[in-house]
């Protein structure tokens, strides 16, 4: 019956005492997938395949758009926006000066508004539209939109001055409706919950559109009662592989997908289906895609900037080119776009911390840049951490990693291999001995301070203990005699010093070997702060008697 009260009463204070704590891993990430990875923020780009987190490539999936009512496509470059028609006289595609837009050299994606060719384009920060005014094209101010995130896609209406602008909000889809009067004014925000948008397409001269992302195609239609969009699901297109552009109408879409031009047929009782002979082969690194409304022909544009002219040859039975209708050797505004942002998703901590510690593999180019945050309330606020150095946090258990690339090089970008992210109570234990090495008969004191691993500054401690010694020497030999414990004692409070003290007197060896024995011994400081327990391990070195120095002194004497 005493046994049992004597292990209830352990159990008892196990319970009660503080656990010592050590820096807790909270997120660990490599990035052999994206388990970890808060998609719906992200808008940098997590390649899974090469381990890593980059800046992703500027959108090019909207640079070129077909006529509808005569032969020819507009393209923005990093020489403006220009309209290409066919040209009688030679038989040839030619630029068409009056309907082009030199100034817009940043513009990455276009659209048309087939019955009077204004252009609606974009960049990845706006979205602007050129009038045509009876000479030339307009470079209104009021009717462009800068300050844009992430802009992917635009879209317009074929016969009125509205457009749908594609954005994606973190790795989600933003579609906003923008109509032109005398300024730009958003009128329709539509957010569908889809992740990795990639495009958007109107549906012939109707208000539908599909949005296009890198698996599926989605349909929607307009609800005039209600105002706004309605998917339908009977007209979804799935099974798309790695989708970079695509274009649709009516009878079907043009879709650029793992480096290959594939048209899919839409199916009278829904979905659609691959068509081989209206599919564009070969292509070799293609950018972006536009179908000719209400035919097969389509026109590709590649990373090199040469556009494509593909149309259905009877007697072939297949797409082919026309390379009269092709222009070579345009400057795309490819690259990486640019500043972009990691998020991880929320790590719980098993306890409450107020301090953090990141550590990273990346690469940063010379022009490129990764700053790290880190939030401790789950991503409602957030502190900047330098990798490599402990840092003071708001107390929290709910941990998000943060980092923001950039770079001032469109062709370079910084990476990020791996990021470990730490937690823990603010304060650290400092321990001492002395004096170093003792000897048995006189006293030693071991003491302790604990500070701040953010500042160094001194944390004051509810409680400090010390155990002596560890069972192990610090060669890792046995410390203690068979049959011996190590001691545990409470430390006391030495105002003057600042330090927690612990004042003994070495005994007298009673077993070779053994403690107190010389040797190198190991004894463990516990320090306790508002429940939360550190410790360190200090040696405690023993070398001699201090009586038989007295008497080696007196002999000499």
């Amino acid at each position: 019956m005493r046994k049992t009260l004597f292990i209830s009463y352990i159990l008892l204070l196990l319970i009660l005492l503080p656990t010592p704590v050590f820096a807790e891993i909270v997120l660990d990430d490599s990035f052999t997938d994206t388990s970890r990875v808060d998609l719906s923020r992200t808008t940098a780009r997590v390649d899974t395949d090469n381990h890593c987190v980059l800046l992703p490539e500027r959108s090019l999936a909207n640079s070129l758009d077909m006529l509808k009512n005569s032969l020819g496509y507009a393209v923005a470059s990093n020489s403006g926006i220009t309209l290409y028609e066919l040209d009688d006289a030679t038989g040839t595609i030619a630029s068409n000066p009056e309907f082009s837009c030199p100034w817009a050299t940043d513009a990455t994606g276009v659209s048309l508004r087939q019955d009077n060719l204004n252009i609606w384009a974009i960049s990845e920060s706006s979205v602007a539209y050129y009038r045509y005014n009876g000479s030339g094209m307009s470079n209104d101010p009021a009717l462009k939109v800068s300050g844009l995130n992430n802009v992917l896609s635009v879209t317009a209406f074929k016969n009125k001055d509205s457009a749908l602008v594609l954005q994606a909000d973190g790795n989600l889809t933003k579609i906003t409706r923008y109509d032109a009067g005398g300024s730009l004014n958003p009128s329709l925000v539509i957010e569908p919950g889809i992740s990795d948008p990639v495009t958007v397409s109107m549906v012939n001269d109707s208000p539908d559109f599909r949005l296009f992302t890198k698996d599926t195609a989605y349909y929607y239609s307009y609800d005039d009662a209600g105002g706004t969009y309605v998917e339908d699901p009977a007209k979804q297109i799935s099974g798309l592989s790695d989708a970079v552009s695509a274009s649709g109408d009516d009878i079907g879409s043009a879709v650029l997908a793992n480096n290959n031009a594939e048209y899919y047929m839409n199916n009278d009782t829904g979905g659609a289906a691959r068509v081989d002979v209206f599919s564009p082969d070969p292509v070799s690194n293609p950018v972006a895609v536009s179908l000719k409304t209400g035919t097969y022909e389509q026109t590709i544009i590649d990373g090199d900037g040469n556009v494509q002219w593909w149309s259905y040859d009877d007697a072939a039975g297949r797409m082919v080119r026309d390379p009269s209708m092709e222009i070579t050797g345009l400057t795309l505004n490819s690259g990486y776009a640019h500043p972009k942002a990691y998020y991880s998703k929320a790590m719980a901590s098993s306890m409450s911390c107020n301090a953090a510690y990141l550590t990273v593999i990346d690469d940063k180019p010379a022009g490129t840049s990764i700053n790290y945050y880190v939030s401790s309330d789950g991503g409602s606020a957030y502190t900047a951490i330098i990798p490599g150095a402990w840092t003071a946090v708001p107390e929290g258990a709910e941990f998000v990693l943060k980092a923001v690339l950039d770079t001032t090089d469109t062709k370079i970008t910084p990476r990020i291999f791996q990021v470990r992210l730490e937690c823990d109570a603010d304060f650290t234990i400092n321990g001492y001995v002395d004096p170093q090495p003792a000897e048995r008969g006189r006293n030693v004191t071991i003491s302790a301070a604990a500070v701040k691993m953010t500042t160094g500054e001194p944390v004051t401690l509810d409680t400090c203990e010390v155990e002596f010694p560890l069972p192990a020497k610090l060669d890792g030999d046995p410390a203690l005699a068979p049959g011996d414990t190590s001691a545990i004692v409470d430390m006391v409070f030495n105002g003057a010093t600042g330090r927690w003290e612990y004042t003994f007197t070495v005994p007298e060896k009673t077993v070779d070997n053994f403690w107190p024995d010389d040797g190198v011994y190991q004894t463990r400081i516990i320090g306790f702060k508002d429940g939360v327990s550190k410790s360190t391990d200090v040696e405690l070195q023993i070398s001699g008697n201090i009586l038989r120095r007295l008497v080696i002194r007196t002999i000499n004497f």
